[in-house]
């Protein structure tokens, strides 16, 4: 499994997932969804590790979508070019035993919310109810 996420992630408000008590802020709520596929990332690939499931996360490149410009930074790749580390990851025979990684340009790259085992149990817990 391949988990989209980004580089630019963050804020993530475990009280407050769906801005129920905050004003509704679409960079915000950006940020937080992409913190929350990391973190599930972590949470799936411990979950489905003895079933032989890899899950990574990956930052796509800076494709020039709608998205990107209503989020206000454009994008200088193509959909094709942003496209390389999600199908890489999906497809790299060499990557087969790989799991719960975060990975930008084809390389794994850190992720400081991989580190945050409590606040990935909470998540998960969350997200199990729904």
């Amino acid at each position: 499994m391949v988990n989209v996420a980004s580089y630019w992630a963050g804020d993530l408000d475990l009280s407050d997932l769906q801005f129920q008590r905050r004003p509704y802020d679409n960079d915000q709520a950006y940020r937080q969804s992409k913190q929350a596929n990391r973190m599930l990332t972590v949470a799936f690939a411990q979950r489905w590790r003895d079933a032989g499931t890899t899950v990574n996360s990956c930052h796509p490149g800076d494709a020039n979508s709608a998205l990107s410009n209503a989020l206000g930074f454009g994008g200088s790749q193509t959909a094709e070019e942003a496209a390389a580390t999600p199908v890489w990851l999906a497809t790299e025979p060499s990557l087969a035993n790989t799991t719960g990684r975060y990975f930008a340009n084809r390389r794994p790259a850190r992720c400081v919310f991989a580190a945050d085992a409590q606040g990935i149990a909470e998540l998960d817990a969350i997200c199990a109810k729904y």
